[in-house]
């Protein structure tokens, strides 16, 4: 693809490079001129406002921004005793610790080595487990929150779709089995939404049915933490909550609400453009795939009115054709393979977003993380993009809680109000 972009606007009477454009008038401005065939070199954004961050997720709490001086909840049987599956990074465990609720890990299972380890290091569990098909769950601690994000490469469109025609997509039965054995209180379980499309209609029930034979109420939907998270990225996430019927009483569980956008947490607050030594209007050509693809988004959005270096374009740049895509104004789903290669590109940014960018997109930058000595900067892009929205699980988690009888209605609003903090740090 060989089309250029010349950015112009007209001041009195005046046509000026998009370089020479007022800020003011830079930020109205939505001409695009597609004919045009110029050096790349012409296509300017405004002044950098800042470079980007380092690897650091910052400090691990900031209580000074709480109306509450974010004292440690200790609810009602203090602390929480977590049990994980199949767990990544524990994004859930990051949710409960930035909210300041008092817990411990009691047993977390995990094929991939490096998160292993990462766990192990920021929060140690008392049993772990490299293979959950091979356990006995009635020797297992019990707990009273277990969580569980199985595989989701059975389901997701970017995966095989074979549901439980693939050996992954039965792995949801070990969780199913150890919540049978052990029956903790509240159960949260994770995966894509594809798995409630009709063709694994199979496995939702198994999954519905299961829990709801061993005492559990069931509530299970599709929240997309765009709506629900707060931060401006899509990620659609089938959620299911199970809370037993030992410590049902009067509070019912209620989903956080939907279709809540926050308008002053923008990939402008959150993605730092990058310096003018760093910065580039596009992919080098020679990377073909991720050149053609942000060079077609962009053509996508001056077909909108759209202004690629004003307004963020974030493009999967690695995509096959096929699955090519990008969003305006905020960020694609994250995936575990090309969050770990950097594929995707921000106009505005000037270049790829970075381990950085994608943890507050996940939202736990507002934590400090041991890593360096373990883990690759891929491995680490990787197990986030394969991870839980943790803006998302920290408006969920308040509700389970609650149900569950763990929180009181006092503590619940606090919580709740801290999981409206922390999207901005």
């Amino acid at each position: 693809m060989s089309v250029a972009f010349h950015v112009v606007t007209i001041i009195d009477d005046t046509c000026l490079p998009y370089s020479a454009m007022a800020p003011k008038a830079r930020r109205c401005h939505h001409g695009w001129d597609l004919k045009t065939k110029c050096a790349s070199t012409s296509l300017k954004r405004p002044a950098a406002a800042g470079t980007s961050g380092g690897l650091n997720f910052g400090s691990r709490r900031h209580v000074a921004t709480l109306k509450d001086n974010g004292a440690i909840i200790k609810p009602n049987r203090a602390p929480i005793i977590i049990g994980s599956d199949f767990g990544g990074i524990c994004c859930h465990l990051m949710a409960m610790d930035l909210l300041g609720v008092s817990f411990n890990h009691a047993t977390y299972s995990e094929k991939v080595k490096v998160c292993r380890t990462f766990v192990a290091t920021n929060y140690p569990a008392t049993i772990v487990q490299d293979d959950a098909t091979h356990r006995d769950v009635n020797k297992m601690p019990k707990v009273d929150m277990f969580v569980s994000t199985a595989p989701c490469q059975p389901f997701s469109s970017a995966g095989n779709q074979k549901g439980s025609g693939d050996c992954r997509g039965l792995l949801i039965t070990e969780t199913l089995k150890y919540i049978q054995a052990n029956h903790p209180k509240c159960v949260l379980l994770e995966n894509v939404d594809n798995i409630t499309y009709k063709k694994f209609a199979d496995v939702l029930e198994l999954i519905v049915v299961s829990l709801q034979a061993e005492g559990y109420a069931v509530d299970h939907t599709v929240l997309n933490t765009r709506l629900v998270g707060g931060v401006p990225m899509e990620r659609k996430r089938w959620y299911c909550v199970g809370i037993h019927e030992s410590c049902r009483d009067s509070k019912p569980f209620m989903w956080p609400p939907v279709n809540v956008i926050d308008d002053t947490l923008t990939l402008d607050v959150l993605v730092p453009t990058l310096g003018p030594s760093q910065w580039l209007p596009h992919p080098p050509a020679t990377k073909k795939t991720k050149y053609n693809n942000v060079m077609q988004a962009y053509q996508d959005a001056a077909a909108l009115g759209v202004n690629p270096y004003v307004t963020h374009v974030v493009v999967d740049g690695g995509a096959s054709p096929k699955f090519a895509h990008s969003c305006v104004g905020y960020c694609p789903t994250l995936t575990r393979s090309r969050a770990g290669t950097f594929g995707y590109w921000d106009s505005v940014k000037g270049g790829p977003l970075s381990v950085y960018d994608m943890a507050k997109l996940m939202g736990f930058s507002g934590l400090h993380y041991s890593w360096e000595t373990f883990m690759t900067v891929n491995q680490l892009g990787t197990a986030i993009g394969n991870g839980c929205s943790v803006s998302t699980l920290m408006k969920l988690m308040p509700e389970v809680l609650y149900a569950a009888g763990f929180l009181t209605g006092g503590q619940r609003e606090i919580l709740l109000h801290r999981s409206d903090v922390y999207r901005h740090i």
